[in-house]
C-alpha cells in the first residue's frame, strides 16, 4: 500500500515527497494555514529577501574600493563616505533586529492566545480545537 503524499510541488516543480499529511492534504511545509508561521520562521532565520538599502550600500562600497586605488583619489572624501556607510549599516542592523524582535513577540502572543483558548475550552469541559482558539472561533460564528 502506497503512503499518501503531500499535494504540493517543490521549488523545482517536482511533487513534494513528504508523507506526513495534514487534513488539508498538504504537509506542514506547504499547508496554506501555516504560511504565516513559515514566514515568521524564515524572517527569524534571515531568509527574507535581501534589503535593497543594504544591497545599494554594498554597491557603493565596491565603487569606493575601486576609487581608492586611484592615486589621484580624494582620500579624505572616501574616508568620510566610508564613515557614513558604517553609520547606515549600523542603522540597517538595528532596524533588522527590531523587526526580528517584533516578529518573535507576535509569535509569543499568538502562542499565549492559543494556550489560553485551550485552557478556556478545557475549563468549560469542551475539547480544544486542533489549533486552539475555542472561544474566539465560537464568538466569530
Amino acid at each position: 500500500m502506497e503512503r499518501k503524499r503531500c499535494g504540493a510541488t517543490n521549488q523545482r516543480g517536482e511533487p513534494c515527497r513528504s508523507t506526513i499529511i495534514l487534513d488539508s492534504g498538504y504537509c506542514r511545509g506547504h499547508d496554506p494555514s501555516y504560511a504565516q508561521d513559515r514566514k515568521r520562521t524564515a524572517s527569524r532565520n534571515g531568509m527574507q529577501p535581501q534589503d535593497p538599502e543594504l544591497k545599494e550600500l554594498r554597491s557603493s562600497l565596491k565603487k569606493l574600493m575601486k576609487e581608492a586605488g586611484d592615486k589621484k583619489a580624494d582620500h579624505f572624501r572616501i574616508e568620510l563616505q566610508i564613515k557614513v556607510a558604517r553609520a547606515r549599516a549600523y542603522v540597517i542592523r538595528i532596524d533588522h533586529e527590531i523587526r526580528r524582535s517584533s516578529a518573535e513577540i507576535a509569535e509569543l502572543e499568538d502562542a499565549y492566545d492559543e494556550l489560553l483558548s485551550d485552557y478556556e475550552a478545557l475549563r468549560d469541559g469542551k475539547a480544544p480545537g486542533p489549533q486552539g482558539w475555542y472561544l474566539r472561533k465560537e464568538a466569530a460564528s
